[in-house]
């Protein structure tokens, strides 16, 4: 996902992540032990699932847009999202009227493991709402028309088609991992899987 969109990854955040992953190999790699002192993790789960349900809506109208589009044909891609979908988006990201992305907000959670997944979906759907399909007052154009890779991944030409397509795969793993969820690392019953 990374290394499909310089919009939602520019480079000096993917160096600032490089310095902090050779500063963690160099201490010895191990993950330092959270402490969750006062950390609910029925309330956190919770809080995790309603972030995500109240964002959920991008993702079913970007692929209800995805499957009514002809994404093969360059002339009839386009989409137009009304002002709703951009405001779920900004919302997300904390911005104008929504509330701030911190312990105050109530989808916060304590559970360190939920919280960077939250954090980073918070991080993208700022990097969206900064696009200018996007903005305040945003056309909303988004072009559909895409190709497969060799990978099997959908590669999209239009810059915002693309983030938000990689937005969408966020939330989608995000909903595997609350899903698939087992408790904290230190947990005699291991984790999930899952990781980003």
């Amino acid at each position: 996902m990374i290394d499909h969109s310089a919009c939602l990854y520019p480079v000096d955040m993917l160096l600032h992540w490089k310095r902090l992953a050779i500063d963690a190999h160099q201490a010895g790699g191990r993950r330092l032990q959270a402490l969750m002192v006062g950390s609910d993790l029925t309330r956190d789960h919770q809080n995790a699932a309603q972030f995500l349900n109240d964002v959920w809506q991008v993702r079913v109208k970007f692929r209800e847009a995805k499957f009514n589009v002809s994404p093969g044909d360059r002339f009839n891609s386009t989409v137009k999202f009304d002002t709703e979908f951009a405001r779920l988006i900004r919302n997300r990201a904390g911005l104008y009227m929504a509330k701030p992305w911190n312990a105050y907000h109530p989808h916060w959670t304590f559970t360190p493991e939920i919280q960077v997944w939250e954090s980073e979906i918070v991080r993208m759907a700022g990097r969206l709402a900064e696009m200018p399909a996007l903005a305040l007052m945003g056309e909303g154009m988004f072009d559909f028309y895409h190709q497969v890779d060799e990978e099997g991944n959908l590669v999209f030409r239009d810059e915002s088609t693309r983030s938000l397509h990689i937005f969408v795969q966020m939330l989608e793993r995000f909903d595997e991992f609350l899903t698939d969820y087992k408790g904290p690392q230190q947990s005699p019953y291991g984790s999930s899987p899952y990781g980003f």
